[in-house]
């Protein structure tokens, strides 16, 4: 019976009103034998001081007799109680076997379903490995990134690959070489990793890591690249002018235009952020300080590859001159008919 009441107790079984029952039973039968020996004690106590033994057995059998019909009632009434926990143990089990057998089935369930997106997800792979890789074309209304210079800081040599000797520059300049190659930009990305590593504060490298990640159109780790480059040399054109390249492509005109002065002013011929800028302008409904970009950039790159585009945008921009009219004209005196 405890272990019933353990596994009562254990699951909150809302018939904890027959816990309690149980132990009142348990108390009236221990009850009912303390009066029995209470009246045996009573009967020996009035013999034993010279009292009516008679009257005193008398007494003893009548109140024994109601302890023992009283010890029935409670024995009586811990079967049925037993009887009711043997009926509630039995039903607990059932109901623990129903749940057990349907949590396994929903569990079943999940995992088919799960096997069979891991199917489909496998499947969207292969499908993705096998078609011909192709490039993001270069949208015309903007010019590409632009590459940062080589560092002309300072040189800091280490262990590199084969226990050679590398500076930040000349990793640099390796990944340089690939970095626009789509089939090794994980190469270049690992050597401009390799640069930062050796000096943090590499504007340059950082610049070209995020146009790496641009091309992977990873916006926010190469915004992330090209905010730290700016932090580490303001004078960075390149970072300027490609953190107001990202702005223009998500159609955050007005802050390109921001971006794009920044970099002129540190690189007054930077041709292509005269382009971009013109464009952003445009955007930002500003055609007339467009107009002056646009033939800003026609002034640096008279031929360049996008000069046409920048020569129909500033015919958009430019308002058309107003008609000449003739100009009036005095009337000549006519002395031919004076008197």
């Amino acid at each position: 019976m405890s272990y019933t009441l353990a596994w009562l107790e254990a699951h909150n079984a809302p018939e904890s009103e027959l816990r309690t029952r149980l132990q009142d039973a348990l108390v009236r039968a221990t009850d009912a034998e303390a009066v029995i020996q209470e009246t045996l004690d009573n009967v020996l106590h009035d013999y034993a001081y010279g009292g009516d033994l008679v009257e005193s057995a008398q007494g003893a059998i009548a109140a024994i007799e109601q302890a023992q019909e009283e010890k029935d009632d409670v024995a009586a009434l811990l079967e049925e109680e037993r009887g009711k926990v043997a009926e509630l143990t039995e039903k607990l089990e059932g109901e623990r076997d129903r749940w057990k057998e349907e949590l396994g089935k929903e569990l079943a369930d999940e995992r088919k379903a799960l096997e069979t997106s891991l199917e489909m997800l496998q499947a969207r792979v292969r499908e993705l490995e096998a078609a011909p890789k192709t490039e993001t074309p270069v949208v015309d209304r903007t010019v590409a990134l632009r590459a940062a210079p080589a560092h002309v800081g300072k040189v800091i040599h280490v262990n590199f690959r084969n226990g050679g000797n590398q500076s930040a520059v000349e990793l640099y300049n390796e990944a340089s070489t690939i970095d626009e190659d789509p089939a090794r930009q994980d190469e270049a990305a690992r050597l401009y990793l390799c640069a930062l590593a050796i000096d943090p504060t590499y504007a340059s490298a950082r610049c070209n890591l995020g146009n790496i990640y641009f091309r992977k159109r990873l916006l926010k780790d190469a915004i992330r690249e090209y905010d730290q480059a700016i932090k580490d040399d303001r004078r960075c054109a390149e970072a300027f002018y490609n953190r107001g390249y990202i702005e223009l492509e998500i159609g955050e005109s007005r802050k390109a235009v921001g971006f794009f002065l920044q970099a002129i002013e540190i690189d007054a011929r930077f041709a292509d952020a005269y382009f971009n800028c013109a464009m952003a302008l445009e955007q930002s409904s500003d055609p007339h300080t467009a107009t002056w970009h646009w033939k800003k950039y026609l002034e640096l790159e008279p031929k360049g590859t996008y000069s046409d585009i920048a020569r129909s945008h500033l015919l958009r921009c430019t308002p058309p001159a107003a008609p000449k009219r003739p100009r009036a004209r005095a009337r000549k005196t006519d002395t031919k008919g004076a008197i």
